[in-house]
């Protein structure tokens, strides 16, 4: 699957802009599923406020002109667990960024996790902080702190699965909008390619199914070969 790709605009501590109201992540499909995502607190301002509250940063700070981005990626996990908390950028201040981090963790049971189909599933989530100074007013700042979920690997294979699972049922014509949702993110998905085209057979759309496996045999993956042959004519 492809490099992450974010999909939510960062909240500010002081311009507060975004909402993280039920969406779905595929915005091509009709909403045969919910997904609701991750949220922190209460209200779209709870994140930005939490930590504007309690950032305490000591003036040696503002004496070295903080720069830089602090971002961090951590997956919180369908029971409502913060783990695998990765730094993946940092700011010139160790003060800061252990503010931030501290912070971050002291708040984990505020979160409330991602669903799908109003089950609760893991999902990544990126965070961000930085330090703006007001050079006309000393020791003034604003701090810029957001989040944002990331359509990756972790949140797409709860998807495929999802998919999976109907077309073992036999609902076939329901799975498919699961595997148009990895797609569409995941263009190059052989394992997505290869059992939507099964679905599309099962409802006698031969001509979708061919589409697809003849992708997989352009990308040079052997996997559909038997199928393009038997009902493709190749």
């Amino acid at each position: 699957m492809p490099a992450s790709l974010l999909k939510k605009i960062f909240v500010i501590a002081i311009i507060l802009i975004g909402s993280f109201s039920e969406i779905a992540i595929c915005q091509n499909e009709t909403k045969l599923y919910q997904f609701s995502p991750p949220e922190f607190g209460n209200g779209d301002k709870a994140f930005a406020t939490y930590f504007s509250e309690r950032v305490n940063l000591r003036s040696r700070d503002f004496k070295i002109n903080v720069t830089g981005t602090l971002q961090i990626k951590f997956t919180l996990t369908k029971n409502k667990e913060v783990t695998n908390i990765v730094i993946l950028d940092s700011t010139n201040s160790t003060h800061f960024n252990k503010e931030i981090i501290d912070y971050l963790w002291q708040g984990r049971n505020n979160w409330k996790t991602a669903k799908i189909n109003q089950q609760p599933t893991d999902i990544n989530i990126l965070v961000s902080a930085n330090l703006l100074g007001l050079a006309q007013l000393a020791d003034s700042y604003i701090l810029n702190t957001g989040f944002a979920y990331i359509v990756d690997p972790l949140l797409l294979n709860r998807y495929y699965n999802l998919g999976a699972d109907l077309a073992g049922n036999g609902q076939f014509k329901e799975a498919i909008p699961y595997f148009n949702c990895v797609l569409e993110n995941s263009p190059s998905d052989v394992d997505a390619l290869f059992n939507r085209g099964i679905c599309y057979l099962k409802i006698d759309e031969n001509k979708k199914a061919c589409s697809d496996w003849q992708t997989i045999s352009n990308m040079g993956k052997p996997d559909a070969n038997k199928l393009l042959l038997k009902y493709c004519g190749q």
